[in-house]
């Protein structure tokens, strides 16, 4: 019976996690797709990143996920 109670839990536990992983994903995706078109953002280019905070004479605001 224990047994029974533990898996039950911990296939819960389980599934619980995921669906929150998903959530997160689909969030993060949301965000680069929200990013990646505003013109105040230089999304994944470092390069260019570097060369436009060069020219403004400002720093980097770099997020690694």
């Amino acid at each position: 019976m224990k047994r029974m109670l533990l898996a039950a839990s911990l296939v819960i536990l389980v599934t619980a996690t995921s669906r929150a992983q998903n959530k997160r994903d689909m969030q993060v995706r949301g965000d680069r797709q929200k990013f990646a078109d505003h013109e105040k953002w230089i999304y994944n280019d470092f390069d260019r990143a570097a060369a436009a905070a060069k020219a403004a004479k400002k720093p980097l605001l770099i997020v690694f996920r």
